[in-house]
């Protein structure tokens, strides 16, 4: 087996990011960027940290494993970097011819090194450094060559394929402890099955699962090789891919980019403010390091419409569980896999939608207002570090609070002072804010 065909998307980014740091680049993961008022999201980005070595270029790179080749060459030309890349490490087809004298189109990381070596015209005796990358990257055995070699039916094979994303993904239970001592001393030991033992055992054989006790409740699956396991979870989203698609245009790009923003079931009544904003502000934590403002505002935005579409959205979710994409354990939450996949598919209904930048910052505005209101002091550093996130004003929330001091919710909006506004009626208020959502839905 070639040493690079056992990779996953993951471990490229992250060959890939030692490879352009030793170059002298400063490498960012998951970068965004907004070219032509599109969102864009490159594997990789690089601007020249050591001059002497890169010579301020820049540099973009797009891992094509299970995606379309076109696809990623597109991504690569928008962003119009010094130097494009794409890594086709995907089987069984053949490089196509590349127009650009600026974007290349490479199968193997060597390749990759190489081509960047030529065009930086880095010194002969400046060392190579692909072998020591792959040295340092993990190697696993394939699933499905370890299922052929010990003849695993194919039944079961699909069983235990379903508990490793299920794992992967949130909380898998195998055994449940028994309240009941008379149980207890019948079957000689403390716990029964709730899951399913048979695909555990396949998969701890070969050294994939283990099992760790939970809170005094039972037992829980956890993962042991998270490579192999990232590897099934890619392999089984490209699978899927155009069931997904179907399930988008059935129940609605603004549902679809709703989980995308926050990958866990929401079961309220309140517009959806996407925690993971301002988590990736802060911190990075689960989410792209570099969203542009503007998709930050449209994420929330659209989020706001939840009440609105509370019922598409209960449906979108349960033809993901149907498809394998989503899996329930105290909540049911997303295949971490098929989050980049279900952005990719409603990326063109996003593009359109930002040019309504007036309702952009209107529901943008108005989820601000619910979430954030009444603004006593505790909030204020919150508030302000998340207009200033959004790209929003207090012009922008003056605005969107008239129709509410026309019906007497609020006094009036007062930008130079906080609270800013008083609420008169908690509860009326965010109703009425629920209501100036749907009338802008409407209008959109």
């Amino acid at each position: 087996m070639n040493k690079t065909s056992i990779l996953s998307h993951k471990d490229y980014q992250d060959a890939v990011d030692k490879l352009l740091t030793y170059y002298g680049y400063n490498a960012k993961l998951e970068y965004w960027t907004l070219t032509n008022n599109k969102p864009v999201r490159l594997d990789v980005y690089g601007t020249c940290a050591r001059k002497e070595i890169c010579n301020n270029t820049t540099v973009a790179i797009e891992v094509s494993r299970t995606s379309r080749l076109e696809k990623d060459l597109d991504r690569v030309y928008t962003v119009k970097a010094s130097y494009g890349f794409v890594l086709a490490v995907k089987q069984g087809f053949e490089v196509p011819a590349v127009g650009s004298g600026n974007v290349f189109v490479v199968r193997n990381l060597e390749e990759l090194e190489n081509k960047l070596r030529e065009l930086l015209k880095v010194p002969k005796d400046y060392p190579m450094t692909t072998a020591e990358l792959l040295a340092r990257v993990p190697k696993y055995q394939d699933l499905d060559e370890a299922f052929d070699k010990f003849g695993v039916p194919v039944e079961i094979r699909e069983r235990a394929r379903r508990l490793l994303l299920h794992a992967h993904t949130t909380c898998y239970k195998l055994y449940k402890d028994y309240e009941d001592l008379y149980y207890m001393r019948i079957n000689g030991k403390g716990y029964y099955a709730v899951g399913d033992e048979v695909a555990y055992n396949i998969l701890h054989q070969l050294g994939l699962v283990d099992i760790t006790r939970d809170r005094g409740t039972g037992y829980n699956v956890v993962i042991t090789n998270e490579n192999v396991t990232s590897v099934e979870a890619e392999n089984y989203v490209s699978k899927v891919e155009e069931e997904l698609r179907k399930l988008i245009e059935m129940h609605g790009w603004e549902v679809a980019l709703m989980t995308y923003a926050e990958r866990f079931k929401v079961n309220n009544d309140e517009p959806l403010f996407p925690s993971r904003i301002e988590y990736c502000n802060k911190s990075g934590y689960d989410c792209p390091y570099s969203w542009p403002p503007d998709l930050k505002r449209a994420l929330v935005s659209v989020s706001a419409l939840y009440p609105v579409l509370k019922e598409r959205y209960q449906e979108f979710w349960e033809g993901l569980a149907k498809l394998g994409l989503a899996f329930e354990c105290e909540g049911v939450r997303l295949l971490p896999e098929a989050s980049e996949i279900i952005f990719e598919l409603v990326i063109n209904k996003l593009t359109d939608f930002i040019k309504n930048e007036e309702i952009v910052k209107d529901l943008a505005s108005l989820n601000v207002l619910y979430h954030f209101f009444p603004l006593t002091p505790d909030k204020l550093e919150r508030f302000y570090d998340m207009l200033k996130i959004l790209g929003l004003s207090l012009n922008d929330l003056e605005k969107a609070s008239q129709n509410l001091h026309t019906k007497g919710v609020i006094s009036g909006f007062n930008k130079d002072a906080p609270p800013h506004m008083l609420i008169f009626d908690e509860t009326k208020f965010k109703k009425e804010i629920v209501n100036e959502i749907k009338q802008l839905y409407i209008i959109k």
